[in-house]
């Protein structure tokens, strides 16, 4: 499984996790009327690289997750955090946007 970057990023609201595969980071994604520039805006998810077990326990206690790429977003859905309906694609870049979480092992 290809490595993912991520970063939890501390808000009034509570901790927030970022996640993005490595290959769709410095990639500016557009389709249907929408733009994931994860070129301008690769340091918001670009801090550990990691793989989906190391990463998976950062969900617990975070409020909400920001993530790029088929395999961040593949731990959503594995873990029950998500639907697949729920994917948006942009360009060929799926991406979820959690709110809320309440993730639990």
């Amino acid at each position: 499984m290809q490595k993912i970057y991520f970063k939890v990023h501390e808000s009034r609201e509570g901790p927030i996790l970022a996640a993005a595969d490595e290959s769709a980071l410095g990639k500016r994604h557009e389709g249907g009327g929408r733009v994931l520039d994860l070129q301008k805006y690769a340091s918001f998810y670009k801090g550990e690289m990691a793989d989906e077990a190391q990463i998976l326990p950062e969900f617990e206690g975070c409020q909400s997750a920001n993530l790029a790429g088929e395999n961040a977003v593949a731990m959503a859905i594995k873990k029950g955090l998500a639907k697949k309906e729920e994917i948006v694609h942009i360009g060929s870049c799926p991406h979820l946007q959690l709110f809320c979480i309440n993730y639990r092992k």
